[in-house]
């Protein structure tokens, strides 16, 4: 299929073409680009090759070589070479290494394997090693300036002037400050926890007078706007920006941020802001001290993380500080991926739902389960223990958001003792029947809010043995199942909370002290104060939290 390429206004290059250059032979090879020379997209094939040509694995004409080298072919065999431990999660899934690619890995970063050819051909082109080290520090700038990786990224497009000029215009219609001190990055303002957690920050800010403006960078509604203080300006981005595609997006975000001239920006869960602080790492970081939210990974169908902790490691030296809300997370940033412990703050995130539950019943053979109900959270493994525990009635709260979520529905109605009640808007909905614990068996998470909410509400909480659960919580506040895909495990925890009423009562007031001290708002506030956040904070005054 041939390729749509820009108009010449849009991409200029010189008409400068080397000696040793064989245009003719080069058009004669690709008719595409033929015909988009001819219709003015290009001045000649030559800067078709340097804009797009090179990257795209393309035959170049040059008069030595024309007939000698061979063009760069995809290999699927390179590609799971540079990817160990890629192969068998495919093999598995009866996947091939070139749909992984097109489908996540090109997003993901991932290496080609093919990158040592282009090397190959960088080195016979004898370049002096200065010049191809200046194109990569120039590409910090410009992203199109870099001819090191490979492939490069082909649906780059420069900004129109245009887009950016009207978009400007709009966004001034929402600000009603001539600058501010934090400017924050979201997807949205939903229910989730990153969301809760993007309140905290910004309600933290606006309590010490701190000047802040939102950007939401999808194109969606957010049924949370109404929970931001009312002094933070709010831009709708995504809105906005539409119809310009992320890479476009990105450079939006870039030039946003150096016209505002916030002292501060906080990048949560935003594709676009994310895209712009990998390509502009270094000026971005010229700008404003940069702030990222990352919790844990995300995983596809194959056991593959993904998520935006995956883009850390190519933007790293431009962050000055990365929170997330459990340590287990913390360690794996600094000890697997090698980041500086210095810049990694562990946040108690702050309970602002305080549901209170009924006194605590021990002959209840009631059990509490709420949460989304999709693969991450486990609907499945809850009607496996459902239906080993007929003696148990499980009520189960959530909203189906998956495909096929009406069937997952029909599953568990289809239990004789399991209850769906529905979906929830608020922990206290949860809590007005007596429940014997509360069981949450997630995949994978962070430190999950409904937790934090339940130990509070003085509820006995089961949970998988992920995330920061047993490094933040620990065994002492909650019953924690080591093997997470194990019907029985839970079902061993569950039946040791009925048998020894005595220690579970033990178990459930140490949680819900513990939760109660560690996860208010002052420790939340003390904890950023420490890490330097606050713009002029040094954080020298502030008591070190024992409990952090």
């Amino acid at each position: 299929m041939n390729e749509q390429y820009p108009s010449k206004h849009v991409m200029s290059l010189s008409d400068e073409v080397p000696p040793n250059w064989d245009d003719a032979a080069y058009l004669a090879r690709y008719a595409d680009v033929a015909e988009a020379v001819k219709n003015g997209g290009f001045a000649n094939g030559y800067a078709h090759f340097i804009a797009n040509g090179l990257w795209e694995g393309r035959e170049a004409a040059t008069r030595s070589q024309v007939t000698k080298r061979e063009p760069w072919p995809w290999s699927d065999e390179l590609y799971l070479r540079a990817n160990p431990g890629l192969k068998s999660a495919l093999a598995l899934h009866g996947l091939t290494a070139t749909w992984h690619y097109q489908n996540a890995g090109r997003r993901e970063g991932r290496p080609t394997g093919l990158e040592d050819v282009l090397q190959e051909f960088l080195d016979r082109t004898e370049l002096e090693p200065w010049i191809s080290e200046e194109m990569h520090k120039h590409s910090e700038y410009e992203p199109g300036l870099d001819f090191m990786p490979f492939p490069a990224p082909l649906h780059y497009t420069p900004l129109s002037k245009i887009t950016w000029a009207e978009g400007m215009g709009k966004v001034k219609g929402y600000l009603r400050q001539q600058d501010y001190d934090f400017a924050f990055f979201l997807p949205w303002l939903k229910k989730g926890g990153a969301d809760l957690a993007s309140l905290y920050h910004i309600a933290s800010l606006s309590a010490r007078g701190l000047r802040t403006v939102v950007f939401l960078t999808e194109n969606t509604d957010s049924e949370w706007l109404h929970r931001l203080p009312a002094d933070v300006d709010v831009v709708p981005f995504g809105e906005l920006f539409s119809e310009a595609n992320l890479y476009c997006q990105a450079q939006i975000v870039y030039h946003l941020i150096s016209a505002l001239g916030p002292a501060k920006v906080h990048i949560i869960n935003s594709h676009a802001a994310w895209e712009a602080l990998k390509r502009f790492t270094r000026p971005m970081k010229s700008l404003a001290e940069i702030y990222v939210s990352l919790y844990c990974y995300d995983y596809t169908d194959i056991d593959e993380p993904v998520g935006y902790a995956r883009f850390i490691r190519q933007c790293v030296h431009g962050v000055a500080g990365i929170y997330t809300d459990n340590t287990t997370f913390k360690n794996h940033l600094a000890d697997d991926i090698g980041i500086d412990p210095g810049i990694i703050h562990v946040l108690p995130h702050p309970v602002s739902h305080r549901p209170l539950a009924k006194p605590y019943p021990h002959l209840s053979r009631k059990v509490l389960w709420a949460s989304r109900l999709d693969r991450q959270k486990q609907p499945e493994i809850l009607i496996e223990i459902a239906k080993r525990m007929p003696f148990v009635t499980f009520d189960v709260f959530g909203s189906a958001v998956v495909e096929h979520g009406d069937a997952i529905v029909q599953r568990l109605q289809s239990v004789p003792n399991i209850v769906y009640k529905g979906p929830f808007s608020s922990p206290s909905e949860l809590t007005r029947e007596q429940y014997r614990c509360f069981l949450y068996t997630s995949l994978w998470d962070g430190l999950p809010n409904i937790l934090l909410e339940m130990l509070w509400a003085g509820m006995t909480v089961v949970a998988p043995d992920i995330g920061g659960i047993r490094a933040d919580l620990g065994v002492d506040h909650c019953m924690i199942v080591k093997d997470i895909s194990s019907p029985q495990a839970y079902i061993d925890a569950l039946q040791w909370i009925i048998q020894h009423p005595s220690e579970a009562e033990q178990l459930r007031l140490r949680g819900q002290a513990y939760v109660r001290r560690r996860h208010n708002d002052e420790n939340f506030d003390l904890a950023l104060q420490a890490s330097h956040y606050f713009p002029g904070s040094t954080g020298d005054d502030v008591a070190v939290l024992s409990e952090l």
